[in-house]
């Protein structure tokens, strides 16, 4: 439709001595900006879609992370329960899940258990909690997999 538009205004132009000095020497100019409008505000709306997919793909992955660290947390509070006979104590599994959002990382969470082990004289070192939390984020990731399907 642009360009239509333009060649009738050309048309139009072309009909005066002046005019058509200034349409030869513009021409080009004019087309290939008529050109490069075109292809960046096709372009733009597809970046801008771009934008707006890698967006929403983001949000859906950290929203999937943070449910799988609050399951991996409640099943890692569930198993220092058990050895700290407070298996079903909710008041416990409460603290161990919101313990983890003091620091980033696990460490914040691997500290509260390691004391509170400590505490009840259970020997179980920091790298039997790493293990523990690494094999409940497996059983979390395959158990929301098969949620998925």
């Amino acid at each position: 439709p642009i360009c239509s538009e333009l060649a009738k205004a050309a048309i139009s132009v072309t009909r005066t001595a002046s005019s058509a000095k200034f349409l030869s020497k513009y021409s080009n100019f004019i087309f290939y900006k008529i050109i490069y409008n075109k292809h960046y505000y096709k372009n733009m709306n597809t970046f801008d879609e771009r934008k707006k997919a890698f967006e929403a793909k983001y949000l859906q992955d950290e929203d999937i992370k943070f449910k799988l660290r609050a399951k991996r947390n409640k099943k890692i509070a569930e198993w220092a329960a058990n050895l700290l006979n407070k298996s079903g104590d909710e008041n416990y599994i409460k603290e161990v899940r919101q313990s983890d959002l003091e620091k980033p990382g696990d460490d914040d969470i691997i500290d509260k258990i390691l004391n509170d082990f400590n505490k009840n004289n259970i020997n179980v070192s920091r790298n039997e909690i790493i293990e523990k939390i690494n094999e409940c984020e497996k059983i979390v990731q395959n158990e929301m997999i098969e949620e998925q399907n």
